[in-house]
């Protein structure tokens, strides 16, 4: 049985996640993609691996105002994928209703996003 790299792994799961259908909201294929095998898990976590974090947030958010601003080599793909995961926990909590337990700083990355 061949194993594949991390890379291939990378390269599966940003084809998977990032399609049209899938744009709107959270990577919701993920947490099946996280769950297939330990190496898998290791391959695409968001600890081991922030540069697909980092690529679906390109994908899904529009990055040429702070690639502008800051050029690209400033922002690290573990800042962005720390951003990507804040924003989408976040929307998750905007769509879940739970509109009285967002705080000051989840309406501050509302407005900005």
């Amino acid at each position: 049985m061949a194993i594949l790299t991390k890379d291939i792994w990378e390269r599966i799961a940003f084809y998977t996640l990032a399609t049209e259908s899938t744009f709107l909201g959270p990577p919701s294929g993920l947490t099946s993609l996280l769950l297939i095998c330990n190496e898998t898990y290791q391959a695409l976590s968001f600890h081991t691996n922030t540069r697909l974090y980092a690529l679906l947030f390109d994908f899904k958010f529009d990055t040429a105002a702070p690639i502008r601003r800051m050029s690209r080599t400033l922002l690290h793909s573990h800042s962005i994928a720390a951003e990507f995961k804040k924003r989408m926990g976040v929307l998750r909590r905007v769509t879940d209703h739970k509109i009285e337990k967002l705080s000051v700083e989840d309406i501050w990355t509302c407005y900005l996003m």
